[in-house]
C-alpha cells in the first residue's frame, strides 16, 4: 500500500467521537430516570428534542456552509473574505439564536400545554431558551476551524461538551426535583417535582453550551495572531459584500440544515403524537418518558455501537470513486454491506432474545412491556446500520438532493403511519414501533437502489444476509437458553456476562464452517483475529 493510500485510509475519529457523544446522550438518560422519573424525563425529552430539532438544523446547516465557503477562500488564499465569512455567520447566528430562543420562550407555553398538551415540560423548555445562541455561536467556530483544515478544535468541544453534560446535567436535575418535591407538597400539585427535575436537565444543557461556546472562543483568540498574520498577506482586489456572504450562507446552509431534520424530527414528532392521542385514563407521560428513557436508550445504544466499524471503509471506497477505480470500490462496497450484515443481524437477534435481562440490568421497576418493544423494534437496529451506511456514502459523494429527497419521502410515510396506527388502532406505542420500522426500511430500500445505481454494483445476497441470518438465529437460539441456565442460579448480570460472549463465538463458528466469512475479513473485524486464531485451531479453517 503506498503513503498515499495509507493517508487516505487514516482513521477517521471526528465520526467517532460525534458517535460517542450521541452515546453519552443517550447513557444520560439512565441516571436521570433513576433520578426524576418516567414523567420528569417525559418532560425533559420535549424540551430535549426541540433542542436538538431547531438547534441542531441551524447548527448543522450554518456550520456546514461556514466550513465550505471558508474552505473554498482558503484554497485561494483570500484570508480576509474567509474572516468576512466568519463575522458574517457570527452576526448571522447571533440573530437567529436569539431570535429562535425569544420565539420559544415566549410560545413555549402554549406549545407545550395546547400543542403537545404536556404543560408541565415548559420549565425545562424554557431553560433550553437560553441555549440557542450559544449552539448556533459554537457551530459557527467549528465550521470555521474545519475550513481552515483542522478539525481538532470540533473534536476537543465535543468530547468535552460530552463530559460536561452529564455531571452537570444529573447535579442540577437532583438538586432542582428535590426544590420540586417541596414546592408539589406547598400546592398540593402532583408531578411539580419531576417539572423541575427536568428542568434541571435542562440546565445542564444550557451549561454544555456555554461551556462549549467559550471553549471555542478561547481558542479562536488563541490562533488570532496567526489569522493576523495572514490576512495582512493577503493582496486579494475583490471583497466579498455582506450582503453577498449573507446569501451565500443561507443557500448554503439550506440542504445541509434539511438532510440534519429527519433524524432529528422523528423522536420529537413520536412524542407530540403519541401524547396527543392519547385516551381517557392513560397517563401519557408516564408510558411517553417510559418509551424515551428505556426503549430509545437501548435500541439507540446498540444502533451506534453497531454503525461505528463502517466509517474508515467508506473512506476507502471514496478513495477508489475519486481514482475512478470502480471494480476496487464495488468491491469494496460489496465487503462493506457483508461486515455491516455480519454485524448488525446477530447485534439485532440478540437484543430481540434477551431485551428484558438488558432492561432489568440498566433499569429498574417492570420492564416486561418495554422488553416486548424492544424485542420487536430490534430490526431497526439492522435499517439503521444499512441506512446510515448508504446515507453516508452518498453524502460523500456529493449526492445530497438524493439523499433529502427520500428522507422526505420516508418522513412523510413515517407521519402518515403514526397517526393513522396511534388513531385508529390500539396499539399504543407499538405504533409508534412499527412506523419507525417501515420508515427506516425505506430508508435503507433507497439509499441501497441509489449507491448501486452510482457505483453501478449488485450485492450477492446468499453469503451476504442468509448465512448471517441462519447462523444468528441458531446462536440467538443458544443465546437465550444459555441466559435462562444461567439466571436460574447466577443472576442477571452474570449470566449476559456468560451467555452473550458464548454467543458471539457460537456465531463466528457456524460462520466459519459456513464459510460464510473469510480469513481477511475477519481480520478487519473487532476481535475477528481472535476469532481467526480459535478457528485454526480447532482445524475450521
Amino acid at each position: 500500500m503506498s503513503r498515499t493510500e495509507r493517508k487516505a485510509f487514516k482513521k477517521d475519529n471526528y465520526i467517532s467521537i460525534c458517535i460517542f457523544s450521541y452515546l453519552c446522550s443517550l447513557i444520560f438518560r439512565i441516571p436521570l430516570l433513576y433520578m426524576i422519573g418516567e414523567k420528569g424525563v417525559a418532560y425533559f425529552s420535549i424540551a430535549n428534542e426541540i433542542y436538538i430539532l431547531v438547534g441542531g438544523m441551524f447548527t448543522y446547516g450554518l456550520s456546514k456552509a461556514v466550513y465550505v465557503l471558508v474552505k473554498f477562500r482558503i484554497k485561494r488564499e483570500q484570508y480576509r473574505n474567509a474572516d468576512k465569512v466568519l463575522h458574517g455567520a457570527l452576526l448571522l447566528a447571533a440573530i437567529i439564536g436569539i431570535v429562535t430562543g425569544l420565539l420559544v420562550l415566549g410560545a413555549g407555553e402554549w406549545i407545550v400545554g395546547k400543542v403537545i398538551k404536556l404543560p408541565l415540560a415548559g420549565l425545562a423548555l424554557g431553560m433550553i431558551a437560553f441555549s440557542f445562541i450559544f449552539q448556533l455561536l459554537t457551530g459557527v467556530f467549528r465550521g470555521y476551524f474545519e475550513g481552515n483544515g483542522s478539525r481538532v478544535p470540533t473534536m476537543h468541544s465535543i468530547v468535552l461538551k460530552s463530559f460536561i453534560m452529564i455531571p452537570a446535567g444529573l447535579i442540577s436535575a437532583v438538586l432542582l426535583y428535590q426544590y420540586g418535591v417541596k414546592v408539589s407538597a406547598l400546592l398540593k400539585v402532583e408531578d411539580y417535582a419531576a417539572s423541575y427535575g427536568a428542568m434541571g436537565a435542562a440546565i445542564g444543557i444550557l451549561v454544555t453550551s456555554i461551556i462549549g461556546f467559550l471553549h471555542m472562543l478561547i481558542l479562536f483568540f488563541i490562533y488570532h495572531g496567526n489569522i493576523k498574520k495572514q490576512i495582512a498577506r493577503d493582496l486579494q482586489k475583490n471583497q466579498d459584500k455582506r450582503l453577498n456572504i449573507f446569501h451565500m450562507l443561507i443557500g448554503t446552509a439550506v440542504p445541509f440544515a434539511g438532510y440534519a431534520v429527519f433524524f432529528r424530527m422523528i423522536p420529537l414528532l413520536d412524542g407530540i403524537f403519541f401524547i396527543r392521542t392519547a385516551g381517557e385514563g392513560i397517563d401519557a407521560a408516564q408510558l411517553w418518558g417510559n418509551y424515551y428513557g428505556k426503549y430509545l436508550v437501548v435500541i439507540g445504544i446498540i444502533c451506534f455501537l453497531v454503525s461505528l466499524g463502517g466509517t474508515g471503509q467508506i473512506k476507502r471506497i471514496i478513495y477508489y470513486i475519486d481514482r475512478e477505480e470502480l471494480r476496487m470500490a464495488r468491491e469494496k462496497m460489496s465487503a462493506l454491506v457483508h461486515q455491516t450484515a455480519l454485524i448488525s443481524i446477530p447485534a439485532a437477534i440478540f437484543t430481540a432474545v434477551l431485551s428484558e435481562d438488558i432492561l432489568n440490568l440498566l433499569f429498574k421497576g417492570n420492564n416486561a412491556s418495554t422488553a416486548l418493544l424492544v424485542s420487536f423494534g430490534s430490526i431497526i437496529i439492522i435499517l439503521f446500520a444499512f441506512s446510515g451506511l448508504f446515507t453516508e456514502m452518498l453524502v460523500r459523494l456529493d449526492n445530497m438532493r438524493y439523499v433529502i429527497g427520500y428522507e422526505a419521502i420516508a418522513l412523510v410515510i413515517h407521519i402518515v403511519l403514526v397517526i393513522l396506527l396511534l388513531k385508529n388502532t390500539g396499539l399504543s406505542l407499538t405504533a409508534v414501533v412499527i412506523s419507525n420500522v417501515i420508515s427506516f426500511a425505506v430508508l435503507m430500500v433507497m439509499g441501497f437502489w441509489f449507491v448501486s445505481r452510482r457505483l453501478q454494483y449488485r450485492q450477492e445476497w446468499i453469503h451476504t444476509f442468509a448465512f448471517p441470518v441462519v447462523a444468528a438465529a441458531i446462536s440467538g437460539i443458544a443465546v437465550m437458553l444459555l441466559n435462562r441456565l444461567f439466571t436460574s442460579f447466577a443472576g442477571t448480570t452474570l449470566a449476559l456476562v456468560v451467555s452473550l460472549p458464548l454467543g458471539i463465538v457460537i456465531y463466528m463458528v457456524l460462520l466459519i464452517v459456513t464459510k460464510a466469512v473469510t480469513e481477511k475479513e475477519l481480520e478487519n473485524m473487532a476481535g475477528g483475529r481472535i476469532l481467526l486464531t480459535l478457528g485454526r485451531w480447532m482445524k475450521l479453517m
